[in-house]
């Protein structure tokens, strides 16, 4: 269950943190949940670090607000080893707490270099939940492993996002497997923010979905989705710049759509979409254009490999937009 973060076993300095400690048997901390509890009452006046030690952790728990936290006082949560598979943090989950780590609203945060394994439970398997305003986070290095869920269940995202505001988000270098949805984010950071970069997934219905945020960069990703879905979804993001992704099925023809913009405009003030040096080879549509307008499709290489001749699977299928375009892409079907 989620700790009472007003209930303190012991405390470790009776001060406000800072420094580095080490989590885990033989360690500063020897669970989880002591370093909460100290957080949340004595808060932080410096730069602090906690080096998780390698283990399998069996802790369900909320990081919310941390006073002193800034830009020069950041809170890292990380492997001690730097080796993500050393470090293996589990947890029960339910339909009332389906997570393993809970960021409610807590500001210049790293997460780095830790497995987080949701793939015990074929009912409730998502790994990382966001909520609140949650500011300056980094998820980096990590291994969200899920269950193998054939649809697209909400009890399955790997990293859920639902309603959580802030801004300057990066998730970055992280491996996703399995689960319904490797990347849920809705409504939440603006002005070029968030930031999902150089990270692989494998085995999702529906590899990142990204919805009602004002822009979103989505750069360097590797992405084999599955059970018929996306790649990269995105709905009402304004403007979109999705670029250098490699995007296909994670077997056979197992993915039907490679990237889909749904109102995800740009403007004519200049501020445009952009799909730019991505490789996409999906079953039905590789671009799906709807309702999006002021964009650039540049330098991609394009490929369907629907069997026959239909216009309802187009390799590029456009619905409603304008102002768009398009220079220097591969567009093949390879059937």
């Amino acid at each position: 269950t989620t700790p009472d973060m007003g209930a303190v076993e012991f405390s470790l300095t009776g001060t406000p943190l800072s420094g580095s400690y080490t989590v885990g048997s033989g360690g500063d901390y020897d669970s989880l949940y002591k370093v909460l509890d100290d957080l949340a009452i004595y808060g932080l006046d410096g730069p602090l670090t906690f080096n998780i030690l390698p283990g399998t952790y069996n802790e369900q728990l909320t990081i919310g607000s941390i006073y002193g936290a800034s830009a020069d006082n950041t809170i890292t949560l990380q492997s001690s080893t730097g080796n993500a598979a050393d470090v293996i943090w589990q947890s029960t989950r339910t339909s009332s707490a389906n997570y393993i780590l809970k960021i409610n609203g807590t500001d210049y945060l790293t997460v780095k270099n830790i497995t987080f394994d949701a793939s015990t439970s074929s009912s409730y398997g998502t790994a990382l939940e966001l909520a609140g305003e949650t500011n300056s986070l980094r998820i980096e290095g990590n291994v969200f492993n899920g269950y193998n869920y054939g649809g697209n269940t909400s009890n399955h995202y790997l990293l859920e996002a639902n309603q959580s505001t802030g801004t300057d988000i990066m998730i970055t270098g992280n491996t996703f497997t399995e689960g319904s949805y490797g990347l849920y984010m809705y409504y939440g950071t603006d002005d070029g923010g968030l930031q999902i970069t150089n990270n692989s997934f494998a085995g999702q219905y529906n590899s990142i979905l990204i919805d009602n945020i004002d822009s979103v960069r989505i750069d360097g990703n590797d992405i084999k989705a599955d059970h018929n879905g996306y790649g990269i979804k995105t709905y009402y993001c304004r403007p979109a710049i999705i670029r250098g992704n490699k995007i296909e099925s994670f077997t056979g023809s197992s993915m039907y759509y490679g990237i889909y913009l749904n109102d995800s405009d740009g403007n004519s003030s200049g501020e445009r979409t952009l799909v730019a040096n991505n490789m996409v080879k999906a079953y039905t549509r590789a671009l799906y254009f709807e309702y999006t307008s002021y964009a650039d499709i540049y330098y991609n290489t394009l490929i369907n490999t629907y069997p026959s001749n239909t216009s309802s699977y187009g390799t590029i299928y456009f619905y409603s937009g304008s102002y768009i375009n398009i220079k220097n892409n591969i567009i093949t079907n390879t059937s």
